[in-house]
């Protein structure tokens, strides 16, 4: 940070992003050194007896010469690049003319590739070893001259022009960020281009984009070294405020009398302990649910059962209902799965998902699609995967559309005997049609008499007034209502289904006031009053460091400004926080004062002595400004998830390869959900499969939600 400055350009490159790139190029050249020159030692004697074999002794002295170079030059790179910090750039401030030593050895090397190339794929009498031996080199010249093309590709900057020049005005400079941003949105989504839609989605995406990282000067190992940051700081606040559910306490009795004592944890901190018999009478059931549920926090001594202590200790949590218990949404996280049709299906049974489903597919060219059935393949591959995952019949498929457009998502109609419902089950992301619909992430009001600030995922709710249309233009719940007379209306989803689910049972809740939704892994999509509105029908299930349910414009905000407050005081080189990164997602965080030592600050200098004064406003302009990005450009509301929240989390720390995790579940505020965790597992905890399973465990093993209490925000002021 910044970005370097070469050849009159900006680059999407540090100066201390060249470690790893050279410590590779430096093994793979002196491998490469090593056996041209035993070749060329033992080979020698027998090359003037070769057809041109001047050229090759020519090919082998030049090449010699050439990886020589290469080199040297790249453990100056190396060393030079390990300097200073992401901030203190200038102990690397000559990294410039090092590369203008480098670029301009590969001139001579294309040079030389071609000779060696021409000898070696032409007839030729030497020996084939001497031949072959040739061939492997220019083939491993021209790779390596390949990877140097699509790495300069990678970070090449399309508006380093406008960077490097300091006349430009900010908004010029802001306008054509947008364009950039709308024809990458344009390429990458090259399939929906074409309908009035895709184009003002990509219009509004591309400024939402350009406006986000509007003034700040990073690279992306940038932010890859921040979020790693972030995860150590993160984890350091969570150590600290830990929760634990404590038991019902009577208002005219203490804490010890209802049977909570608190004892020193292995680790030193406090920690609530009952018996079995007092565990299992913590969580009642719903029926039973006594008004004076509190919470605790970890290190904090038992208060009495007085008001006000019960007062001190925060909002009684509002008691569940009797439909929201794990056996139930692990049944319907199966409809919510089964909505992604055959894709889910197969990638959760790789080996045996194709034998599976050939027993439920039709031949293409003898069975006619049913008319209920809409944009299914020719084998009814995604109806067969939804029989499969589900269990239900042919015939109990109400309806079941896989037509798929921005803010038009797949979803089903079918009747579940086994428990008299009715579901309306809503497909989660899977295109990048789907990903536009995400990404129109800005609020728009919706209109409830019950809600006085009632305000939704402007993307979503498009979304869900277009399926609460179609089943009400098709009369889809008339007809299943008449099928299963008595049956009550279940609505769920997972992810972008999830979100939409919330908002149709919103908008059907007038005509079915009945109506009960499962929202699997929803992404932020309410306001708070609405999101409180929906706690009466709305059961969500958030799985540890699920990225989705924390994502959002204000949560983002926040991620940047925390990103670059620990960039600006980390006293590391860059190398080093992603290699620790790289081992922690592997093998988890260890539990030591060593991940900390990342988190040291370099107060001790002053910023003059720490960089220079551009490097040094290109940070603090974020930092005294952290919400004028965005919200000139849309009105910056939190979006919660909806309705009681389920959260379920790993009992222990793990890290991407080790082992199979074990879970416990308790019950959460929305507000916990308004800062983003980073994680290895942010992104993997989203998946439907892991979602499935977790719920599958705790229903074995006949888990009851405990209650949990809402951490401290980590970032520091």
């Amino acid at each position: 940070m910044p970005g370097l400055v070469a050849c009159g350009r900006r680059w999407d490159i540090g100066s201390d992003d060249l470690v790893f790139p050279a410590f590779v190029e430096i093994q793979v050249r002196g491998v490469w050194l090593i056996a041209i020159a035993v070749m060329f030692s033992i080979h020698q004697d027998i090359l003037p007896q070769c057809s041109n074999g001047h050229l090759l002794s020519i090919y082998y002295i030049g090449m010699l010469t050439l990886l020589t170079l290469h080199i040297v030059t790249d453990i100056a790179i190396l060393r030079l690049s390990m300097r200073g910090t992401i901030m203190d750039d200038r102990p690397r401030r000559r990294m410039p003319l090092l590369l203008y030593v480098k670029i301009p050895l590969f001139l001579p090397e294309f040079a030389w590739t071609t000779l060696g190339t021409y000898w070696a794929f032409r007839e030729s009498t030497c020996d084939l070893h001497v031949v072959w031996t040739v061939k492997g080199a220019v083939i491993a010249g021209w790779i390596i001259m390949l990877v140097l093309l699509i790495g300069l590709w990678g970070v090449f900057d399309p508006l380093g022009s406008h960077s490097s020049q300091h006349e430009d005005t900010e908004m010029d400079a802001t306008a054509a960020a947008a364009r950039l941003w709308e024809t990458r949105c344009s390429v990458l989504c090259c399939c929906v281009r074409g309908d009035e839609e895709s184009k003002n989605a990509f219009n509004e995406i591309a400024k939402m984009i350009s406006n986000f990282f509007k003034g700040v000067d990073l690279v992306p190992t940038d932010i890859a070294a921040g979020l790693i940051l972030v995860q150590v700081e993160q984890r350091k606040h969570s150590q600290a405020i830990r929760m634990v559910p404590i038991t019902y306490l009577d208002q005219s009795s203490s804490g010890t009398e209802a049977g909570t004592t608190l004892q020193g944890a292995g680790d030193g901190e406090g920690q609530v302990n009952t018996n079995e018999q007092d565990a299992a009478s913590a969580v009642p059931s719903s029926g039973e649910l006594s008004p004076t549920a509190v919470y605790i926090q970890v290190g904090k001594p038992v208060p009495g059962s007085t008001n006000a202590n019960l007062s001190s200790l925060g909002r009684v949590y509002p008691q569940p209902t009797d439909w929201m218990n794990i056996p139930a949404a692990a049944h319907y996280m199966k409809f919510a799965a089964a909505s992604y049709g055959w894709p889910l299906f197969m990638y959760s049974k790789l080996f045996t998902g194709a034998c599976q489903l050939c027993t439920e597919c039709r031949c293409c060219a003898c069975v006619k699609s049913a008319s209920h059935i809409v944009d299914d393949d020719c084998c009814g591959c995604n109806v067969a995967a939804m029989l499969r995952m589900t269990d239900v019949h042919e015939e109990d498929i109400i309806y079941a559309s896989f037509y798929n457009r921005v803010y038009e998502i797949p979803f089903f109609v079918a009747l579940d005997h086994q428990h008299q419902t009715v579901v309306v089950a809503i497909r989660g992301t899977l295109s990048l049609r789907d990903a536009l619909t995400d990404l129109t992430a800005h609020s728009e009001c919706i209109e409830l008499e019950e809600v006085g600030d009632g305000r939704a995922h402007k993307g979503i709710l498009q979304a869900a007034r277009y399926i609460k249309n179609t089943l009400n233009n098709m009369h889809l719940l008339e007809t299943a209502f008449q099928r299963g007379q008595g049956y009550r209306l279940v609505i769920t989803g997972h992810s972008l289904g999830a979100g939409a689910a919330t908002l149709v049972s919103v908008l059907l809740r007038p005509q079915y006031p009945n109506l009960i939704c499962y929202a699997f892994s929803p992404p932020g999509l309410v306001s708070l009053p609405l999101s409180r509105y929906t706690e009466s029908f709305v059961c969500s299930v958030v799985v540890g460091q699920d990225l989705v349910p924390r994502l959002g414009v204000s949560s983002m905000e926040h991620l940047k400004v925390q990103l670059l407050q620990l960039i600006r005081d980390s006293s590391k080189p860059k190398y080093k926080l992603l290699a620790s990164g790289c081992w922690y997602a592997l093998f988890g965080m260890p539990r030591s004062e060593e991940s900390q030592s990342l988190l040291r600050s370099q107060s001790h200098r002053s910023y003059d002595d720490m960089m220079g004064s551009q490097t040094r406003l290109d940070v603090e302009q974020p930092l005294e400004q952290p919400d004028v990005s965005l919200s000139h450009h849309c009105d910056v509301i939190p979006l919660y998830v909806p309705g009681h929240v389920m959260y379920i989390e790993e009992s222990s720390d793990t890290g991407l390869c080790c082992g199979t995790p074990t879970y416990t579940a308790g019950w959460a505020r929305a507000e916990m959900f308004s800062e983003i965790i980073v994680s290895p597992k942010m992104v993997l905890h989203h998946l439907p499969d892991i979602v499935t399973k977790a719920l599958d465990q705790l229903a074995e093993q006949h888990s009851v939600p405990h209650y949990i209490a809402q951490p401290q925000r980590s970032c520091r002021s």
